[in-house]
């Protein structure tokens, strides 16, 4: 703004009148102006103030103020995608921005363990389900922030994740990024999820809505299920991601009792809208949707990936009265209030998909992620943990690098620990970094190991370091170059450009890899050895769900070094439940889910005792599959694309309990270093007239080693409410050094305790005595108390 009252050559400044020429010896027309300018700058001064003493628009009144400038053709731009794989942009998603009215473009990513859709220089993180198995909220939180700051740094501004379907199917493709079996454990994971996605700028998309619980026919199958059991084991999750303030969730492929997900009323208008109070934006899965009017109605707020929809046909729709204007102001109202309330709208747009998201402090986490997520199954004559001073020999078998899930949830890893190497860093803190190098030459060996360097000397410290490397070749590159990891100087050939060298001899303990291919060599490993570590993997990825929750051919390599080694170690990296017929003459068995890039040193860390497990199985393992709550192929995978939920909440460890049957490992199980005891319970208080429950008690650390505690609170529902026997309602994380004692006090409010009654289609608590259970798992229950409302 110009404050000059004047611009002709008799004009004046305003601060020439300041300075004694006074109003009267202007011109007319120069006084008018003057007074004008006055008024104006009086304005300015009170629109100031006002502004500054007003309370703060809320990101809802500031999208609404934004509305009103729109014209229809910009309304319409904002609710659909721009071609699959984001046209130009490169993002698997991308929403056009709008340079009038300042609004940024939007950049979606898949993200369930790290950026995914094939982006590069990125951490591989462990899966969702792995940190779950953490059972530690705080910890998921600082996860979901990584890697939603590293979608940042790569350019994106909206998460494709958390994925929370529950993991009703056991075989099921996506189970590795799910939260589990138990909407209580989805729920409080959940909502660390949205807190650490959304604490750095970018957009959470909670998905997939709902009832997106196998692979196996997903575009088509229909999930026909109750009320009941869809409000309390499958909506939970979106509820808690939805309280936690999640900008966007994603409706799913399948249909909901015969309707498409993407156009159903009753999950999306009545119970995510109304019931659950979202105020955010509904988009769909890509190419997940099948209307116009019927989608737009039904509350769907954006079509992704493209615009076959909700382009000129929602256009015309509008027009013809079909869609009402108020539903697609609704619309785009969704998407810019989530985009205000995450902070979008204010913060410029940097990133690139060409920036580099990978840092030591994240390759840390990752590490620390994955041992904090180790369950330790089976522990028989305490062979766990190794001590480093009598181990002279291990052998290692097996699997080196299956570490992921595939689909959209998988990560481009930028390296993989291996087990051998993890192992052999713990003997290698003493080996000088002291390498010869040759120009010029190449140890040629086809087949050996490699990971990134950017140098001769980075290379040299990466063999340093690996019990199993003695020598090298690095061959420049850009971004990065190779280090190839090599035992021996076989192959030695003239190379131009090429560096080779080899390194200060290694004295640690003989760690020999064995790839089980030949078997007999195996097995005479590890009848050789001090100890066998053996590792068998299965992974699993979107589009389809397993064949078998076997481990394939590991199986049989499990079973045989298992019965020629008694001192052995079972590893099992498994993207959900998987059977063990070889359990009964397994030593040790730990399960690391999709420990990611970190995998190796992980493993170490928990083998040797430098982390004492303390994570916990977030679903059940069964002893076969014959045994599960799945009966026929009517509950999967469907008859004529028909699957029926007729176990209605009787999934995962509620049916074992409702059953009778004891499982290979329960819900919640997981084994420390060191041992627990519970005392002292004290049940207090009412849930009624808007009050709690205080379930309060001690636990104990009864052993040697210090270590964290996971303490579980199961809750009986009075025989009325026909509840599953138990439920989990409550969980802690404590860590105790050896003697110490510490109280743990678990609130139950009324919602904990709440049915769903489809009669008033209402939360409810029905009357009577609950029960109250506390231990260290589903089937490891210590003590017990109830309450009376």
């Amino acid at each position: 703004m110009s404050y000059r009252v004047c611009q002709s050559k008799q004009s004046f400044k305003i601060s020439h009148c300041l300075f004694g020429w006074g109003v009267r010896t202007l011109s007319a027309a120069c006084r008018a102006s003057f007074r004008q300018s006055m008024a104006l700058l009086l304005f300015c001064a009170l629109f100031v103030c006002t502004a500054l003493a007003a309370p703060t628009l809320s990101p809802r009144e500031r999208a609404q103020q934004l509305l009103a400038q729109m014209n229809q053709q910009e309304k319409i731009a904002m609710v659909h995608g721009y071609g699959a794989h984001g046209g130009t942009s490169g993002y698997v998603g991308f929403v056009a921005g709008n340079a009038r009215l300042g609004i940024p473009e939007l950049h979606l990513e898949d993200g369930p363990q790290g950026v995914a859709d094939g982006v590069p220089d990125v951490t591989a993180f462990p899966s969702a389900l792995t940190v779950v198995a953490s059972w530690d909220e705080e910890l998921m939180t600082r996860y979901a922030a990584a890697m939603a700051e590293e979608q940042r740094i790569k350019g994106s501004n909206i998460m494709l994740g958390p994925m929370m379907n529950i993991a009703r199917v056991p075989r099921g493709g996506r189970n590795f990024e799910s939260f589990g079996e138990d909407p209580f454990l989805a729920a409080r994971m959940a909502a660390a999820s949205v807190t650490g996605i959304q604490s750095v700028g970018v957009m959470g998309c909670a998905k997939h809505f709902v009832d997106n619980n196998q692979e196996n026919d997903r575009t088509s199958v229909s999930a026909n299920i109750d009320e009941r059991t869809q409000y309390e084991l499958y909506y939970p999750a979106f509820r808690a991601a939805v309280k936690a303030g999640v900008g966007s969730i994603m409706c799913s492929y399948n249909r909901v009792n015969d309707v498409y997900a993407c156009e159903n009323n009753v999950t999306l208008n009545k119970g995510l809208k109304q019931d659950m109070g979202f105020q955010g934006f509904v988009m769909s899965d890509w190419g997940a949707t099948h209307s116009t009017v019927l989608a737009a109605n039904a509350g769907l707020d954006m079509e992704m990936p493209d615009h076959d929809f909700f382009g000129d046909a929602l256009a015309s729709a509008v027009a013809s009265g079909a869609v009402p204007q108020s539903r697609l102001d609704d619309m785009v109202l969704r998407i810019l209030t989530a985009m205000y309330s995450v902070g979008i709208m204010d913060t410029p747009q940097t990133g690139s998909l060409t920036a580099s998201a990978l840092s030591a402090d994240h390759n840390a986490l990752a590490r620390e992620l994955a041992a904090t997520s180790t369950v330790l199954l089976q522990n028989n004559n305490n062979l766990l943990p190794l001590q480093q001073t009598s181990v002279r020999s291990i052998a290692v078998i097996g699997d080196q690098t299956m570490v992921t899930g595939g689909g959209s949830g998988g990560v481009i890893t930028p390296y993989v620990v291996t087990p051998a190497d993890g192992i052999g860093g713990y003997f290698t803190g003493n080996r000088t970094v002291n390498c010869r190098f040759e120009q010029d030459i190449d140890y040629y060996q086809a087949g050996s190991p490699s990971v990134p360097a950017d140098s001769k000397e980075e290379c040299c410290k990466l063999c340093t370091v690996r019990a199993t490397c003695n020598y090298f070749t690095f061959v420049p590159g850009s971004p990065h170059g190779v280090c190839y990891l090599k035992v021996t100087n076989a192959g030695r050939v003239a190379h131009p450009g090429i560096v080779s060298g080899g390194c200060s001899p290694y004295t640690g303990p003989n760690i020999t890899y064995y790839s089980g291919d030949d078997l007999a060599a195996a097995i005479a490993g590890a009848k050789a050895a001090d100890v066998a570590v053996v590792v068998g993997a299965t992974s699993s990825s979107e589009g389809g769900d397993r064949a078998d929750l076997t481990l394939g051919k590991w199986d049989e390599i499990i079973e045989a070094v298992t019965v020629a080694q008694p001192r052995n170690v079972v590893v099992v990296r498994n993207p959900g439940a998987v059977l063990m017929p070889w359990r009964p003459q397994a030593g040790a068995i730990i399960a690391q889910f999709m420990p990611g890039q970190e995998a190796g040193n992980a493993l170490a860390d928990v083998l040797f005792g430098t982390v004492n497990p303390s994570a916990r199985l977030p679903v059940t393992f069964p002893n076969d599959e014959g045994e599960t709550w799945l009966l026929g192929p009517q509950q999967y995978p469907g008859i004529n694309k028909e699957t029926v939920y007729s176990e209605q909440l009787l999934v995962g460890y509620k049916w074992y309990d409702y059953k009778g049957l004891t499982p290979l490992f329960p819900f919640g199980h997981g084994l420390s270093y060191t041992t627990f005891a519970y005392s002292a319970l004290s049940v207090s208080g009412s849930v009624s007239q808007g009050g709690s429950v205080m379930v309060s008690f001690i636990v104990t650390n009864t052993g040697r080693r210090a270590g964290a505690e996971i303490p579980q609170l199961y809750v009986t529902f009075p025989s009325v409410a026909n509840e599953p026997p138990q439920q989990l309602r409550g969980f802690a994380k404590l860590t105790l050094d050896p003697g110490a004692s510490d109280t743990v006090s678990i609130q139950l409010s009324a919602d904990d305790v709440s049915i769903w009654n489809v009669s008033t289609h209402a939360w409810t608590v029905m009357l009577g005595r609950y029960g109250v259970a506390v231990g260290a798992s589903s089937r490891d229950l210590r003590l017990h108390g109830s309450f009376v409302v």
